[in-house]
């Protein structure tokens, strides 16, 4: 089955593709940090970032 091309992003196939292509590229991504090490770094910046954060705002830091 041939579709025009003005009826392709309507097709199923087509609107399961474009989906998926932001989360490919977010696991791609996670993916290169976990092969190259940098995956730890990352988690140890947030904790540190969000350690002078609570549910009740800034807990540390000049903004406090």
């Amino acid at each position: 089955m041939r579709l025009a091309a003005s009826s392709a992003p309507d097709t199923p196939c087509m609107s399961r593709t474009t989906v998926a292509a932001p989360e490919l590229v977010r696991l791609n991504v996670l993916q290169f940090a976990q092969d190259r090490g940098g995956l730890d770094e990352m988690k140890a910046l947030v904790d540190s970032c969000m350690a002078d954060y609570d549910l009740g705002g800034w807990t540390e830091g000049p903004w406090t």
